[in-house]
């Protein structure tokens, strides 16, 4: 049961039934806003953390905005390892890195204690607070990007990729999982779908040997980082080509797609047989 503060108080109290009685302030107004606008109060979670206990609150509604035409300024999301994420229209997100200074230094005073003594419960506590630090900062630093991206864009397109098998891999495994791809999408999700934005996942494959602007397919190296069409003379960064083809398959448009066609299937030439359409015997 929850009971409501009184006239310009922002201090609520929970009361559960064989729980002592919590009492929360409702920060930014959020929950007395959602109560307001009629949504109903599923269910209110009690999750302590080390460095808090916090009130978890779910709603159920119905009014989220739905996409009414078709987006007229929508983005490709193109992710790397030495750039975290690079946009069609050129913008890019600088890669993740994580300081594990003080984290290697609380692990090697956590180390030196001996078990189970008041000086070891103290110093795994001391662990954990800066282990949640450093998870809250990288979880706010993604919401800022998320809503960044859907207040510049009406449409967002990205590559629905492998991250569980990427991380599996011997190589870039460490940097793979500082960049956060996985968790930046699940915050993506959330706040296209709360904003009425489009939000795609395409397919990956080709996204970097496909020419953006004619269709073209080669082979390019991992080391050449300047893309340039063997058919149209095209030359751009391979990350923002593969940018472009993502926003495009995500989003196709008619001089890309012809007779509903997606830009893959309406490719004019491939590397196996650069004189041939697709489709064609």
């Amino acid at each position: 049961m929850l009971q409501r503060p009184g006239e310009g108080g922002r201090w609520w109290r929970l009361r559960v039934k064989g729980v002592p009685a919590v009492g929360f302030a409702d920060r930014n107004q959020r929950l007395a806003g959602a109560l307001e606008a009629g949504w109903k109060l599923a269910e209110v979670r009690l999750v302590r953390t080390v460095l808090r206990t916090e009130l978890h609150a779910v709603f159920n509604h119905d009014d989220l905005p739905e996409p009414v035409e078709e987006p007229s300024n929508p983005v490709g999301i193109d992710k790397g390892v030495t750039t975290r994420m690079v946009l069609s229209d050129g913008t890019t997100v600088p890669a993740r890195t994580v300081d594990h200074t003080t984290v290697r230094r609380r692990r090697r005073a956590l180390s030196r204690a001996t078990k189970r003594s008041r000086s070891y419960i103290k110093k795994r506590r001391a662990l954990a607070k800066v282990t949640r630090r450093q998870a809250e900062q990288a979880r706010d630093a993604d919401f800022r990007l998320a809503h960044q991206f859907v207040t510049s864009y009406d449409g967002i397109a990205v590559e629905d990729l492998n991250t569980v098998g990427l991380l599996r891999t011997k190589r870039f495994s460490k940097k793979l999982s500082e960049q956060r791809w996985a968790a930046f999408d699940r915050i993506l999700e959330h706040k296209a779908a709360k904003a009425g934005v489009p939000y795609v996942k395409v397919d990956p494959s080709y996204t970097t040997t496909d020419c953006s602007s004619c269709g073209n397919r080669q082979r390019i190296p991992l080391q050449m980082r300047v893309y340039q069409c063997e058919h149209c003379g095209l030359r751009l960064c391979r990350d923002v080509n593969a940018a472009r083809n993502i926003r495009d398959r995500g989003f196709p448009t008619k001089s890309r797609c012809r007779e509903g066609l997606s830009p893959d299937t309406a490719r004019v030439t491939s590397y196996h047989c650069k004189t041939t359409r697709v489709g064609t015997p």
